[in-house]
This record gives C-alpha cells, sequence and structure tokens, in this order.
C-alpha cells in the first residue's frame, strides 16, 4: 500500500495509470473488468468503477469488429484505489487547518465514511441505524 502524501505524488500516480491504459484498448479494459469482478467476488463497485473512469479517459477507442482481449489488471485495479482512497485535503497544512477550523463536523464525516464498510452484511444494515 501506497502512502501518498502530496499533489505531485497523487499526480504521478494517474500518470502512471495513464501510460499503462494508453495501450490498451477500451473494450479490452472493460472486459477485463468484468471478468475479473466474476473471479474476485471481493472487488467492490467503487474500485471498478475508478477503473472504468481511467480507462474512459485514457484508453483509445475499441473496434466493434475485434474480439476483446483479457488482460490481467489487477495492479491498474490496486494502484486506481490508492489515487481514489488518497485525501488531497491532508497535502496542504493551510488548507487541512482552515477546513478543520471552520467546522469540525466535516472533519468528522471523512474520517468516519472513510472507516464505515462500502457493502455491510445484512445484521449490519439494520442495527447501524438502530
Amino acid at each position: 500500500m501506497m502512502n501518498i502524501n502530496s499533489l505531485a505524488e497523487l499526480e504521478n500516480l494517474e500518470s502512471t495509470i495513464q501510460s499503462v491504459l494508453k495501450k490498451l484498448k477500451l473494450g479490452d479494459v472493460l472486459h477485463s473488468l468484468y471478468l475479473l469482478k466474476k473471479s474476485s467476488p471481493e472487488l467492490e463497485p467503487f474500485m471498478i468503477g475508478g477503473v472504468a473512469l481511467f480507462a474512459i479517459r485514457f484508453c483509445p477507442p475499441s473496434k466493434t469488429s475485434q474480439l476483446r482481449k483479457n488482460y490481467d489488471i489487477r495492479n491498474i485495479v490496486n494502484i486506481s484505489n490508492e489515487y481514489y482512497l488518497a485525501d488531497p485535503i491532508t497535502f496542504d497544512n493551510d488548507l487541512h487547518d482552515q477546513f478543520i477550523d471552520k467546522n469540525p463536523v466535516f472533519l468528522l464525516l471523512r474520517i468516519v465514511s472513510s472507516q464505515f464498510p462500502f457493502k455491510p452484511g445484512l445484521f449490519s444494515e439494520f442495527s447501524r441505524p438502530a
């Protein structure tokens, strides 16, 4: 797991994702994501959506007449996940202090939302509101 501590590191991570995805066709990446989700139920929808968003931004279009290829894109899924989980407000100390001083409730909501599970179990769905 990477520790992203600056906007420059976040931009470098985005450049890495771009350099890999620009070599792959959009249809191939989306097809690979579909197959990866079928074989890896631990992949959460936000992870798949994040990679799909990067693919739409960076991949060249596919031709409908070509067969789809399956690539091992687990590394792209992992680094995309790191990208989306980074919290840019923590990169700038002045902004971070301003944000906390303005309303600490916003900070608590950010912390709580990052710690809540994305897909709670059946029992958790009912116990949390209670």
